[in-house]
């Protein structure tokens, strides 16, 4: 078997179907599987959105719908539609309308994010502490301890 375990490889833009159970999730992605292999990976890490890990708990199960293919610049709008139908459903597990994220940034916005990025200026302390390699990385399951550590030292 294939390293991905039987996901179509084909790079898939569209809404897409979580579903968990009789429970499901609505979503919008410019490539529909490997954003199904993010959600299971933090599904099985435990931090996934408090809905969801509460049915994945319940169903111990999850698989993938395609609901529809559109192009990057539909994504937004055809996920908004069909939100707007499903988040009167008590099945549905999304907490908000909208697309979180997906689609590509413009170039004056990762030019903005970048300088932003480049002035960033760190305190004496965090500088001390990164160079004796007391921070790990700024991973999400980190980030908390990490930040606490740094501004308990302020």
């Amino acid at each position: 078997m294939s390293k991905n375990r039987g996901m179509k490889s084909k790079k898939i833009c569209g809404i897409y179907k979580l579903v968990i159970g009789k429970y499901y999730y609505i979503g919008a992605s410019l490539n529909c599987f490997h954003r199904f292999r993010a959600h299971w990976s933090r599904i099985r890490h435990g931090s996934s959105s408090p809905k969801i890990m509460k049915a994945y708990n319940e169903y111990g199960w999850i698989r993938i719908e395609i609901l529809q293919e559109c192009s990057e610049d539909q994504l937004s709008a055809v996920e908004m539609n069909i939100l707007s139908t499903c988040m009167k459903d008590e099945l549905c597990l999304n907490t908000r309308f909208g697309t979180g994220g997906a689609g590509r940034r413009s170039s004056e916005t990762r030019k903005l994010l970048s300088t932003k990025a480049k002035s960033r200026k760190w305190s004496d302390q965090t500088k001390e502490a990164i160079s004796r390699g007391q921070v790990e990385s700024w991973n999400w399951r980190r980030k908390y301890e990490t930040e606490q550590f740094l501004f308990s030292r302020i």
